[in-house]
């Protein structure tokens, strides 16, 4: 496969980073003071839901670095695009600009209803991003570590990066699954698994020369 519309890696990765940019910043600015007319904050009846709130605001703002991270584990091996990854780019961004209605909307309604539009978001934009790994990987777009007119394979980049895009929407399933159980902690529930699971994967990986970027 090619890519006709002759659009470099650069300027896709250029324009991913503007579209996560812009949505932790909408992300930030749905966080609103709470008007407490001169009660105390913990005495207040808001005081529950601005923790709720905030609970989601960090969980979220960490998803979506965890999916930038992931983004660029996925795009610095590959040596050219095609078509179908142009595409398959466009919709996990379109995922990744919904993800601060979906808080909010779970923020708002704090149902399980919410909860399953929001986890089905997250399962959708990780789904994409393996997806567009695994295609990745089936035409040989990505560059040897060895010779860059090479598209030899690394079998551990491949293995890491397969862990990682999947990790979240693994998580996100089981969080819906979850949520008919104990709808309660259910919103903490993905940072609870994924967090613990990247740290591991960093640790198990960390002393590979293949994973280290290079700076130029």
């Amino acid at each position: 496969m090619v890519n006709i519309y002759g659009i470099s890696k650069f300027h896709i990765k250029i324009f991913t980073d503007a579209v996560f940019g812009v949505a932790i910043t909408i992300l930030a600015v749905e966080l609103q003071v709470p008007h407490l007319a001169g009660v105390s904050l913990i005495q207040s009846g808001e005081f529950g839901e601005i923790v709720t709130t905030f609970i989601s605001y960090i969980t979220t703002f960490v998803i979506i670095g965890i999916y930038w991270i992931t983004y660029h584990a996925v795009f610095n091996p590959i040596r050219r695009t095609t078509d179908l990854m142009i595409w398959m780019n466009l919709s996990f961004l379109m995922f990744v600009a919904i993800i601060p209605f979906s808080i909010r909307l779970m923020n708002e309604y704090n149902n399980q209803y919410s909860f399953i539009f929001y986890s089905i978001i997250q399962i959708m934009t990780g789904l994409i991003l393996f997806l567009m790994w695994q295609h990745a990987i089936r035409k040989g777009t990505l560059v040897s570590n060895e010779r860059e007119d090479v598209a030899r394979l690394n079998p551990v980049v491949i293995r890491l990066t397969s862990y990682r895009t999947i990790i979240i929407p693994v998580t996100y399933t089981i969080s819906i699954a979850f949520s008919f159980i104990n709808p309660h902690i259910v919103t903490i529930f993905p940072l609870i698994i994924i967090v613990p699971v990247s740290i591991f994967l960093r640790w198990k990986y960390k002393n590979h020369t293949d994973l280290h970027a290079d700076e130029a």
